[in-house]
């Protein structure tokens, strides 16, 4: 999980315009603890705090862990099956 959650969390950040410091008042998360989540190979955090990071983010957590490839191509298939089922 380790590297693709740095990759897609700084991603998430840099695409959003927010600083450590905001994700950090807006989730209640110490500073410390995310730049641990950015810089640590070994980092695991808890399920609770990466709904808090998803939620502030506006992103599953899903996407959050796996990426984007993962979202496109669910989208797809649920674009198809609303067509199916028009």
């Amino acid at each position: 999980m380790g590297n693709n959650f740095r990759k897609n969390l700084r991603s998430e950040l840099n695409y959003h315009g927010i600083t450590i410091k905001e994700l950090s008042a807006k989730t209640g998360i110490p500073v410390a603890t995310l730049d641990c989540y950015l810089r640590t190979r070994a980092t695991v955090l808890s399920v609770d705090t990466a709904v808090k990071i998803a939620h502030t983010l506006h992103v599953s957590v899903e996407h959050l862990v796996i990426g984007e490839n993962n979202i496109v191509k669910k989208s797809k298939i649920n674009r198809e099956a609303l067509e199916i089922s028009r």
